[in-house]
């Protein structure tokens, strides 16, 4: 059996960025990705609604061209089509928005001054609750928790500097903290175009197999390289490869069998849910009342509700103990439908009678969709994680930019740069040809 060079564990968007620049650095090097479903993106998940001219994005959805510039990079190397990415934020309902919004402003001013009082070590030392309580007082606090609708800074583990950059850089809150406005884009065609566009581009000496759950890992005894055990719905295939790169959530990393990854790290990445869901319609009704660009956050477990300018879909977001109740009440479709239409109705006084059932509705549910380091100890500091100079693991956990694509794809293209330059010094040396 011959070995691969290269074996990439995960097609999303790090895994792809990832065996691009192993083509990228050597050209004549087999590569291959193995993917545990049945498509590439990963947490990068868009649905073309039956009927519609837009798609949902279930899984990532903005990036900012000026933050996020690897990423704008390749959006433009790929071709793909954006449009702006631009909600204006409503607080809790129609007719008291704007005095919640301005209440919600002088909390998040506050906050601000928090932050800018805290040297660096105690802005990761103490949780989000433990800065921002003993200024904001309980009532307050829990005020800028369910008016921002974003429940994970309620974590008791979750960094305030963590918190804090959370709340001050997503769009629909940013400008609360007095920020400028900035330039928040969306892809045409959907997130999951990015990856599959990179996927499509990829060289012949990269294959790609789905359906592949990598389950164990082992060194290969008397020589280097490792011995991958892999599943899949028609058998269990063993693959040899000299050097292996996993992209793919850090907290799934437990499951595979010879990862090496210390109980005593593993237990300080704290892993948070979010869903991603969407309810259709007949028609866009909300534009007679006003409503298209709008965002409203309410006390359910819809906890943030977008009202887009296209489509004939609203779409939902929400994390933590909101998203696992939300994933529960999806159990039954037509109770989730009422709720959500009783939800509707909650946030848009005087309009229930404008307000029609939907006409379908979907969800996904994603047990890692935030990650963090507990008290901000990030125990494997660097782009990504280097277990020995053949083998890799890559997160945006690892990088500035935690949660966004951005840090997925740095980290992923840090890695395979480590591991390539790694074969290109041994080729030089003469001890191998391998990935020359």
């Amino acid at each position: 059996m011959e070995p691969l060079n290269y074996a990439v564990i995960g097609g999303g968007i790090g895994g792809i960025a990832a065996a691009r620049q192993l083509c990228a650095m050597n050209p004549s090097a087999r590569i291959a990705i193995f993917e545990s479903t049945r498509e590439v993106g990963g947490r990068l998940r868009s649905k073309m609604l039956a009927g519609d001219a837009d798609v949902v994005e279930l899984g990532g959805t903005r990036f900012n061209p000026r933050l996020h510039r690897r990423v704008n990079e390749l959006v433009t190397e790929t071709g793909l089509k954006t449009k702006p990415f631009s909600y204006d934020f409503a607080p809790i309902q129609n007719g008291l928005h704007q005095h919640a919004k301005e209440l919600l402003a002088s909390i998040c001013g506050e906050l601000r001054d928090i932050h800018d009082g805290l040297d660096a070590n105690d802005r990761q030392r103490l949780s989000f609750t433990q800065a921002a309580l003993p200024a904001l007082g309980e009532s307050r606090l829990a005020c800028l928790i369910d008016l921002a609708g974003y429940d994970v800074t309620s974590h008791p583990s979750i960094p305030f500097e963590v918190g804090y950059g959370f709340l001050s850089h997503v769009p629909e809150t940013s400008a609360l903290f007095g920020q400028p406005a900035q330039d928040w884009r969306c892809l045409t065609d959907g997130f999951q175009a990015l990856p599959r566009a990179m996927h499509a581009s990829l060289p012949g000496n990269c294959s790609t197999e789905f359906d592949h759950r990598l389950v164990e890992i082992a060194a290969v005894q008397g020589r280097s390289g490792y011995r991958l055990t892999l599943e899949s719905p028609e058998s269990t295939r063993v693959v040899l490869a000299e050097k292996v790169l996993m992209a793919m959530p850090m907290q799934s990393l437990g499951s595979i069998s010879g990862v090496p990854l210390a109980a005593a790290v593993r237990d300080r990445i704290k892993p948070v849910p979010l869903i991603k869901a969407y309810f259709e319609y007949s028609e866009r009704w909300w534009t007679k009342l006003g409503l298209e660009g709008r965002c409203f956050s309410t006390a359910s477990a819809f906890r943030k509700i977008y009202f887009p300018d296209h489509g004939r879909h609203l779409w939902v977001y929400c994390d933590s103990q909101s998203a696992s109740r939300l994933r529960d009440a999806f159990a039954d479709r037509n109770e989730v439908c009422e709720a959500f239409s009783e939800t509707l109705a909650d946030v848009l006084p005087f309009a229930a009678q404008d307000i029609p059932a939907p006409s379908g509705q979907g969800f996904a549910y994603w047990p890692e969709g935030i990650a963090f380091w507990d008290s901000g100890l990030n125990m494997l500091p660097g782009p990504f994680w280097s277990v020995g100079k053949d083998f890799c693991v890559c997160s945006d956990l690892f990088t500035a930019d935690l949660g966004w694509v951005e840090g997925a794809v740095a980290s992923a293209e840090r890695a395979a740069t480590f591991l390539a330059r790694g074969s290109m010094r041994t080729c030089k040396a003469g001890v191998s040809a391998a990935a020359c």
